[in-house]
């Protein structure tokens, strides 16, 4: 038994088969987000290491802003709408480091309305915002979107429930009174 060398030839006896203890591994070119060096990852057959996606899912509520800094001394920005959990969102670009807050913000486009925006991907204390989307969080969204708002055939003529009436008609029992008291 001996290594190959790059472009030398060999016959093969079998077909290819898998081997127990074998690693299968995936090599993936990054660049680190703000700071631009790039280099190779690799990850293991349990894909500890997630391909990049633009579609990302709100996991907490979170702000959609006008500008990339949320700090009101370095730059006046305005809250367009507050995204809510499940939401779908498209970035169309890789997330950048809010210098002024420590946080990782990212341009997006809210899928609902096609408003766009800033919003914090990670907080700088390390909570995650928003998350890669799975096909379940789209068919959720898509779901959710599709769902009508009143009952086929229209509005209820009365809600599906009753609240007693209450009279204060005279004098009846009633709370402070008192019990077995006389008067």
């Amino acid at each position: 038994v001996r290594v190959l060398m790059p472009g030398e030839a060999f016959n093969a006896f079998d077909e290819p088969r898998d081997v127990s203890g074998g690693d299968c591994r995936t090599a993936y070119k990054a660049r680190v987000a703000g700071g631009g060096a790039t280099g190779w990852v690799m990850a293991t057959a349990a894909e500890e290491v997630q391909p990049w996606t633009s579609r990302f899912v709100v996991s907490h509520a979170v702000p959609l802003t006008s500008t990339l800094s949320t700090n009101e001394a370095v730059e006046p920005f305005e809250v367009h709408r507050l995204l809510e959990p499940g939401e779908i969102l498209d970035l169309p670009d890789q997330p950048l480091k809010d210098l002024t807050s420590g946080s990782l913000r990212a341009r997006c486009v809210a899928v609902a309305d096609a408003l766009a925006g800033w919003v914090t991907v990670r907080e700088a204390a390390g909570h995650l915002q928003i998350r890669p989307a799975t096909v379940e969080d789209e068919a959720a969204a898509r779901g959710a979107a599709a769902a009508p708002m009143t009952p086929p055939g229209g509005a209820p003529s009365e809600p599906p429930w009753r609240v007693k009436e209450e009279l204060q008609e005279g004098k009846g029992k009633g709370k402070g009174k008192g019990k077995g008291k006389k008067g």
